[in-house]
């Protein structure tokens, strides 16, 4: 949370109350994030994803949720299907997270003409297409 960071990092000049007044942070919320403790489910979570890492990279990127399932219960993890896709969409390692990644990237490029770009001074497909066409 960017707000409890920035209370957090600037605490030793201003006091704590201030600056949450300042952001609108409930001070409950900072001294709730200041004081936060992984879950049991979070930490088996954490240490399964860096076994998915592994098993995802040594299949070279190609294995799924139910070939890494299998892999998982090969090297002696109890742990259900759902769990690993979950673990996967998470960190965005599974096949079909990186193609929907992809193909939102191309639809939002090439055929929603009116979105508006965050950075100010780019174009719209639409608005470079038109000044090009002109100049």
């Amino acid at each position: 949370m960017t707000g409890c960071r920035f209370v957090h990092d600037h605490q030793a000049e201003h006091a704590v109350s201030d600056l949450c007044r300042v952001i609108d942070l409930p001070r409950s919320t900072y001294y709730a994030w200041l004081n936060y403790q992984p879950s049991q489910r979070e930490r088996g979570d954490n240490v399964l994803l860096s076994e998915i890492k592994d098993i995802h990279t040594l299949s070279r990127h190609t294995y799924g949720a139910p070939q890494v399932l299998g892999q998982l219960r090969h090297r002696g993890h109890r742990v259900g299907r759902h769990r690993v896709a979950r673990i996967m969409d998470r960190c965005a390692n599974s096949p079909k997270s990186q193609l929907r990644t992809i193909i939102f990237e191309y639809v939002e490029v090439f055929y929603n003409r009116e979105r508006h770009q965050a950075i100010p001074g780019h174009l719209t497909p639409a608005e470079y297409y038109a000044t090009a066409k002109v100049a």
